[in-house]
């Protein structure tokens, strides 16, 4: 009798690596997720969201910049469906934080058809870890947004450069109609994928390419022209709007930064670069990278009414086309081997890789924050650094000299804030009040970017001031700004989350 063949041993069962990757991203973001609103925050909360009775009006004020169209209509339509969310900072997030995880997913499971199941996971987990991607993927602003649909547009334009069909090409237009509708600098991810993609036409005549690239890029070309002309039927508005509007005083500045910022978020890749040095199939992600490069560069050039070069922030569209740009060359080399069975999803013993540079520059960055505003330097917020990332300073504080002022109506001190701290901290010490009330001896705050004279009430001898501050230097600031005879003892007292109260008295 022959012995019967034993039956193979089962498979073993893969990890749900896509609810591991939704969980790090919670867990690497949840300090941030749980942070004070911070300034550009308030300001959509309080001028496009709860004063609109419409998405109408949401996408006709454009006051200032801070409107990102799209992304507040998305929250408009959250706070309706959840009036709670507008006493949470979790779930006043919860889109954007849903979005990012949309991202996340989009580059795992899509990805993997050019880059393999592997590398693609890998590459969802240096995104998750960066701070680049981390540190915006929470905040109730527009990024979210639009760092989705650039990775969605980029893979939509990568299986239209291999068969172009009506659903991709669809799909393409409306992420380039609505990348422009999101913020107007969001249409340099359009941008960089048209010269991308017409980079890697390049085969046959001139006239053949020139046809195959106007034919794959036109859905492309046609959605984001419609996004930006929007922008015509607010025209007064948005030249005021972008007159008014920060940034930096150098393009340089900001050019180096950005170097500097996309080169650390892709130190991973690139330190497994030379094991692919020597492999071809390089065009694909050199015309990613050239087109990134192009956006930035037409975007810098780009005359600024205020005489200043954008935020650096304004740039993280294009952060998924130089991560792809950067992966493409590490397929089926020696780092990620194809492997012998299409089910094998794990990123292999180079998960460490991905994640811990990213979380050292996040915790490096924060605690050079902190140095920087215990030394009264300006408030950072770049890619690397957010003064407000994960910040509670303002609530903490808010709730504090609430509780210590009088009971018996009279006035409180005047009180003295940073004023990037402004927009936050009155918010908060408004919530200490029972809805719709009147917040009762709301200390005056006044901004040190504004002239206080006509804010202050008539200051008497022997009267108290309260002055909040980082430091000792804008303590100072504060003194020459209110044009007081220098020096005045000033009393430090507590100290909470960088921020000192200081009293002191009128001679």
């Amino acid at each position: 009798m022959t012995p019967s063949t034993p039956p193979p041993p089962p498979a073993p069962r893969p990890l749900p690596w896509g609810s591991l990757l939704c969980l790090f991203l919670l867990l690497r973001s949840l300090p941030w997720l749980l942070g004070d609103l911070w300034y550009d925050e308030v300001l959509s909360l309080q001028l496009f969201l709860l004063p609109k009775e419409s998405l109408w009006e949401v996408f006709r004020d454009y006051r200032i910049a801070n409107n990102h169209f799209l992304a507040n209509a998305i929250q408009w339509l959250w706070l309706r469906l959840s009036p709670a969310a507008a006493g949470s900072e979790p779930l006043l997030r919860l889109p954007s934080l849903l979005l990012s995880l949309g991202t996340l997913l989009l580059v795992q499971r899509q990805w993997s058809r050019w880059l393999g199941a592997p590398l693609a996971l890998w590459t969802a987990f240096l995104l998750a870890a960066s701070p680049l991607f981390a540190a915006f993927a929470i905040y109730m602003r527009g990024y979210p947004l639009a760092l989705f649909l650039s990775t969605l547009a980029l893979t939509l334009l990568l299986f239209r450069l291999e068969r172009p069909t009506f659903r991709n090409g669809l799909g393409l237009f409306l992420c380039a109609l609505g990348l422009p509708l999101v913020m107007p600098s969001a249409a340099t991810a359009p941008l960089a994928l048209c010269v991308a993609g017409a980079l890697l036409c390049r085969e046959g005549t001139l006239p053949q390419r020139l046809r195959r690239a106007c034919r794959l890029l036109w859905p492309l070309l046609l959605g984001a022209s419609s996004g930006c002309a929007y922008y015509l039927t607010l025209w007064e508005d948005f030249q005021r709007a972008r007159v008014d509007s920060g940034g930096w005083s150098s393009g340089w500045l900001v050019a180096l930064h950005l170097l500097a910022a996309f080169a650390l978020h892709l130190l991973p890749a690139l330190l497994l670069l030379p094991q692919a040095r020597a492999r071809g199939g390089l065009s694909r992600p050199l015309a990613l990278a050239e087109g990134a490069l192009a956006a930035i560069l037409a975007a810098l050039l780009a005359a600024a009414p205020g005489g200043h070069a954008p935020f650096p922030r304004v740039f993280l569209p294009l952060l998924p086309l130089l991560t792809l740009g950067a992966v493409l060359p590490l397929k089926g080399s020696p780092a990620f081997p194809q492997p012998p069975d299409p089910r094998v999803t794990s990123p292999g013993r180079l998960l460490p890789l991905a994640i811990l540079p990213g979380l050292l520059l996040g915790f490096l960055g924060d605690k050079i924050t902190q140095w920087q505003m215990a030394q009264g330097a300006p408030p950072p917020q770049n890619l690397l650094q957010q003064y407000y990332r994960g910040d509670q300073g303002n609530s903490l504080w808010a709730q504090a000299l609430a509780a210590q002022a009088p009971d018996d109506g009279s006035p409180a001190p005047p009180l003295a804030i940073n004023p990037s701290d402004a927009p936050s901290f009155l918010l908060y010490w408004n919530a200490q009040s029972p809805p719709g009330d009147t917040p009762k001896n709301s200390p005056l705050v006044f901004p040190s970017n504004r002239p206080p004279k006509h804010l202050l009430p008539p200051l008497e001898s022997g009267q108290e001031l309260l002055l909040l501050a980082h430091n000792q230097r804008e303590l100072q600031d504060y003194l020459a700004l209110l044009g007081l005879p220098e020096p005045i003892p000033a009393t430090a007292g507590d100290t909470r989350r960088n921020r000192t109260l200081f009293r002191l008295r009128l001679p």
